[in-house]
């Protein structure tokens, strides 16, 4: 049974290189392109679907093939998006937020609070920061998790 998840998962990766490759990663700021690859990820599926039900295992495992191409292809598309203007990261870099003088973070729960042996996880989303005396309204904080006891 660990096969056909190899195969899958080696699929996907190959359409996420494909969706790095050079000529190919130009392609993830046009709109039409990813709606077009939606479309033909959901056909391909859908084919897939249909020759199954007919028996015909190769051509549909075949198909099934193409659509996780083309969706590790959109996945990488996806992923390369820039961040906006004001997210967190995209300030530090452009030297807007400088993160060696004191700061205070706004900030929402994500999630509910989970207990861990180790503390409380807080899943934070980012609001704004005050930085020199004005609030700095911000995005960010996905994957921001903070520890308390």
């Amino acid at each position: 049974m660990k096969l056909p998840a190899v195969c899958l998962a080696a699929t996907f990766a190959g359409g996420v290189a494909l969706g790095l490759f050079t000529p190919v990663a130009h392609l993830n700021v046009s709109i039409a392109a990813m709606r077009v690859g939606f479309v033909f990820a959901i056909t391909l599926l859908a084919l897939s679907s249909l020759l199954l039900r007919r028996g015909l295992v190769c051509a549909a495992g075949s198909f099934s093939l193409g659509a996780w191409v083309m969706l590790g292809l959109l996945g990488a598309w996806l992923g390369s998006q820039p961040a906006p203007a004001n997210h967190v990261l995209s300030l530090i870099s452009a030297g807007r937020l400088e993160l060696s003088s004191p700061l205070r973070w706004h900030a929402h729960l994500r999630d509910e609070p989970a207990d861990f042996p180790w503390g409380t996880s807080l899943d934070l989303a980012l609001d704004s920061v005050e930085f020199e005396g004005s609030r700095l309204d911000l995005r960010g904080g996905n994957a921001a998790r903070a520890f308390a006891n």
